[in-house]
């Protein structure tokens, strides 16, 4: 009869004590769980411009405008104008 007993009492300690004990590791867990990531801004995207000569694309800031068209450089121009 003892025995029965003290299995009631660990049964209903046990079910008394481990939901909370349950709960708490769930909400330690969710404390630890890494923030959702940042969404990126996108970078300002800046306008190139192909080459009349090598076609090689530059930023548009960088061309060197010619009678035919813009250039990645000098030589390209003078070689493409004749000049």
């Amino acid at each position: 009869m003892r025995i029965l007993w003290f299995a009631l009492i660990v049964f209903l300690v046990l079910w008394i004590v481990a939901p909370g004990l349950f709960h708490k590791a769930l909400r330690r867990s969710e404390k630890t769980a890494p923030p959702p990531p940042t969404p990126t801004t996108p970078q300002p995207t800046t306008d190139v411009v192909a080459c009349a000569f090598c076609h090689l694309h530059i930023p548009t800031a960088s061309a060197i405008s010619g009678r035919k068209g813009v250039y990645c450089c000098e030589a390209h121009r003078n070689e493409a104008e004749g000049s």
